[in-house]
């Protein structure tokens, strides 16, 4: 509790936008890291939520529930979970879900009316995920990182990654990749605030949205390249040297 309290702190602290819950779990789990009961588990979590929105009234810093993933859970704190969220309709819940073969089928075995799941994660070597599939049949999708199963934080790299995935699917199928690099920056943009529930206020330079952006500095301007030409090149080749200003709500924070 003591060192989530202390992520939300630095979030503020810091100016990010953020969304920020301790993880819940009460079997298939280290001691050190499983809770005592399903109970007490929803206390501690309900006592976070009511700290994080005294801390940041504005909502720039926000609870989510946040249970581990199933195999961790009891139906008792998954019940609980789902009570809260019945409660407080504005939280949000995020959760890991489907990262290999393994973990599908000890789900389907701790939870057997569990209908669907999807692999993903390359970095965990459990599968690639279809991000074209997913896409053709209307799933909500964002683009992001994991700092804990993967290798970088930057979504320029992330993007690269997606790229990659892609191709070795169509490597396998001999089929054309169709995931373009204008779906990959939504994904990473608007996409991502779709996910969140946060479409209305960022993703985008919409009139009457909240400016979250970076100010990126490429150098000139070649004569025989377009600015567009140059941004996809920034995307792809760039790094974080090139960001030169970041905004969260028009405020510049680094």
């Amino acid at each position: 509790m003591s060192t989530t309290k202390a992520l939300l702190r630095a979030c503020k602290d810091a100016g990010f936008r953020a969304f920020v819950g301790r993880c819940q779990m009460d079997r298939n789990a280290p001691d050190t890291y499983r809770e005592a009961d399903a109970k007490t588990s929803c206390a501690h979590t309900r006592e976070l939520i009511e700290y994080s929105k005294s801390l940041s009234p504005d909502g720039l810093v926000q609870p989510i529930l946040t249970p581990r993933f199933a195999i961790c859970c009891t139906p008792e704190l998954l019940s609980g979970i789902a009570d809260i969220a019945k409660e407080q309709p504005d939280l949000r819940i995020q959760t890991h879900l489907s990262e290999n073969a393994d973990e599908i089928s000890t789900t389907m075995e701790l939870f057997p009316h569990a209908k669907s799941y999807t692999d993903v994660n390359l970095w965990l070597r459990s599968g690639l995920f279809p991000l074209e599939r997913m896409l053709e049949r209307g799933v909500k999708l964002g683009l992001g990182t994991d700092v804990s199963a993967g290798h970088s934080v930057s979504m320029q790299q992330a993007i690269c990654d997606a790229i990659t995935v892609s191709k070795v699917i169509s490597m396998q199928t001999m089929q054309e990749p169709r995931v373009s690099l204008s779906a990959l920056f939504y994904l990473a943009t608007l996409g991502g605030a779709h996910v969140c529930g946060l479409e209305d206020r960022i993703g985008s330079f919409q009139v009457g949205k909240e400016f979250d952006a970076l100010c990126v500095q490429t150098g000139l301007l070649g004569a025989a390249e377009s600015l567009e030409r140059r941004f996809w090149r920034w995307l792809v080749c760039g790094d974080d040297r090139e960001i030169k200003r970041v905004f969260v709500r028009g405020v510049h924070i680094g």
